[in-house]
């Protein structure tokens, strides 16, 4: 997935393109299982605030 300012249409305000952009990603990541290493972090993050 790119985060490309350029990849913007000259028709398209680019406020809708973000937007659309971040739900893209928020489906991403609500749907997509996280992978072992970002598990890993917060897990980590955790022991370390408690």
């Amino acid at each position: 997935m790119k985060f490309s300012l350029y990849t913007q249409t000259e028709n398209q305000p680019l406020f809708h393109w973000v937007r659309r952009e971040l739900h893209e990603c928020f489906d991403f990541i609500m749907h997509e299982p996280p992978p072992d290493e970002i598990l890993a972090l917060l897990e980590g993050a955790d022991s370390l605030r408690s």
